[in-house]
């Protein structure tokens, strides 16, 4: 099935046996698409042939995701499942092929998850294959392990060994501003001098740059904030020259970061820190670690780091206590002179 423009209209035609019918015709794109929705509905393609490689031309149009990124990650991520299984039939495609498939391809697995999803919500396959498949998944970043504020400063001066006058007045402030102010490395992309205001000792995260929708963006879940700007975050901003860029930091060509450009940048420095799987994110880690070690209560710590669920994500990530530590503080609180509060210094009778 596909869509076809003919002078200012729009066409919906289905291919059959080598042999094409035509569907219809509307004065818009968007109506078209309708139209070839109404006929995968009805299932107008005799047989039940409709193959992974028709729905998933026109499926985002037809299946619109609420937010641009999402879109746009979708697009990218559904095309090695079409590429593999473009020509097989949807009603084909097993739960035990989709699963040896998954296992190989677990990056890819979400999206073509939900593609399906949608394929089997509006009755085109029975069941949708690659639903309920109880893989191991990745742990992600919830077991980084907290940096060293040695460490980050070590990794601030590997910065200027690796990119050299660049690394000293902008990528060094950079990891030192991320690992001083818990910024998500979006939303250090996406901030301008206007953001920043020194002598408040405040900063601004007002927008991040998304490398799926390759756009700036509201902050993660939607919501800005205004934080404290640390004495180490302020002297890092303190540090970068100003130009006429509104960003803060630019590439060495003076154009915005974005995920793929800034692992250029960082790779180099993980490397000759001696770890090269180590996540920026960490820098992110190092603040919510310290603002606990500094007994800052878990919901601050969420409302500074910009997450909305109270402070549960901080308590799992952030709050690392040992046992000696736990038996340390419990044996302080039961040594130390502990304060009685007279109530009444008058004899009762």
């Amino acid at each position: 099935m596909a869509i076809v423009k003919r002078g200012g209209k729009y066409g919906v035609v289905v291919y059959e046996h080598g042999k094409h019918r035509w569907i219809g015709t509307r004065d818009s794109r968007k109506a078209a698409v309708e139209l070839e929705a109404e006929a995968l509905l009805e299932r107008r393609v005799p047989g039940g042939d409709l193959t992974v490689k028709t729905f998933a031309a026109t499926w985002l149009e037809r299946y619109p995701r609420p937010k641009r990124s999402t879109t746009v990650h979708y697009e990218q991520t559904i095309k090695g499942f079409v590429e593999r299984f473009g020509a097989w039939r949807l009603k084909d495609l097993s739960r035990a092929q989709m699963r040896q498939w998954a296992i190989a391809s677990p990056h890819q697995m979400a999206t073509a998850r939900a593609m399906l999803g949608d394929a089997f919500r509006d009755g085109l396959i029975d069941s949708n294959p690659l639903a309920g498949m109880r893989l191991p998944t990745s742990r992600g970043r919830r077991d980084i392990e907290a940096l060293t504020e040695l460490q980050v400063y070590r990794l601030v001066e590997i910065a200027q060994e690796v990119h050299g006058e660049y690394g000293r007045l902008v990528y060094g402030p950079m990891i030192q501003l991320a690992a001083f102010s818990g910024l998500r490395p979006g939303e250090i992309h996406g901030l301008r001098w206007d953001d920043v205001n020194l002598h408040a000792e405040t900063l601004r995260v007002e927008r991040q740059y998304s490398p799926k929708a390759q756009a700036f963006t509201t902050p993660k879940n939607g919501q800005t904030r205004v934080v404290y700007l640390t004495p180490p975050a302020a002297e890092a901003l303190r540090t970068i020259p100003r130009t006429t860029h509104r960003e803060v930091f630019t590439t060495k060509n003076g154009k915005h970061f974005s995920g793929r450009v800034s692992h250029y940048y960082w790779s180099p420095v993980r490397a000759a820190f001696g770890d090269a799987e180590l996540d920026f994110y960490a820098l992110r880690h190092f603040f919510g670690s310290m603002l606990a070690r500094m007994s800052v209560n878990a919901p601050e710590i969420a409302r500074a780091m910009g997450h909305v669920d109270g402070g549960k994500l901080a308590l799992e990530r952030y709050v690392h206590i040992s046992e000696r530590e736990a038996r340390d503080r419990i044996k302080q609180a039961f040594t130390e002179p502990r304060r009685l509060t007279v109530v009444s210094n008058e004899a009762t009778g």
